[in-house]
């Protein structure tokens, strides 16, 4: 339906859309990643991520978050895309920095906040042209980011606060997430269950946050 109103709307046929969508997915990736997107090569880069961790975040040594997420999309050929959520997905993989910034992406293995329209309800595109148009959003994403067009993208509010006393105001991002729409949490799967060196790791983090070191004056009360 949505192709039928774009055809008629800028007078092109139904098969230019189809092709126009995955052409300018894949020039956004190819012009934007390298320079908005671009994973660090250098220990300086790490080293300044690391930093807006610490200096945004209090997190030390912390160089990067990840989680995933499903993109949700119409049935494929291949039923290796239904997960156990009970319907078909992609799932995305990322780490972001500090600032909210994607430092690396993967798309496609087997099954963003909804700040695009287009992420509010299952993708009906070809597989290639879905993983096309997530690569698109996220590099277009860092790009706003990156510039002065930041200010209308993420405006006031739009992302959670954390006040000078530790009191958390949530952002409005968290109503423009819709259950049923492109982006769900991944859950548990077999390769996010962590090793017992992660949680170690996990129990060291756990001891320093609440150590005389780690710890912040204001977070006893909100415990």
């Amino acid at each position: 339906m949505l192709l039928v109103f774009r055809r008629l709307f800028f007078r092109i046929e139904k098969l230019t859309v189809y092709n126009i969508i995955p052409e300018v997915c894949n020039i956004i990736w190819e012009v934007l990643q390298p320079i908005y997107l671009r994973c660090p090569q250098k220990e300086d880069e790490w080293i300044k991520i690391a930093n807006d961790f610490y200096n945004i975040w209090n997190f030390p040594n912390c160089i990067g978050a990840i989680d995933g997420k499903h993109c949700r999309i119409q049935a494929p050929p291949n039923s290796a895309f239904h997960n156990y959520k009970g319907h078909f997905s992609l799932i995305l993989m990322a780490i972001v920095d500090g600032c909210y910034r994607f430092v690396w992406i993967d798309v496609g293995d087997y099954a963003i906040v909804a700040r695009w329209i287009i992420l509010q309800k299952p993708l009906a595109q070809k597989l290639d042209t879905i993983e096309k148009i997530v690569q698109a959003i996220t590099c277009l994403h860092n790009y706003i980011l990156s510039t002065n067009l930041n200010y209308n993208y993420f405006h006031e509010g739009f992302v959670d606060q954390e006040r000078v006393d530790g009191e958390v105001i949530p952002g409005n991002w968290r109503s423009d997430v819709r259950e049923n729409g492109f982006m769900n949490p991944l859950g548990r799967i077999g390769a996010n269950i962590g090793t017992s060196a992660v949680m170690k790791q996990r129990d060291s983090l756990a001891r320093y946050f609440v150590s005389t070191e780690g710890s912040i004056p204001w977070q006893w009360e909100h415990i």
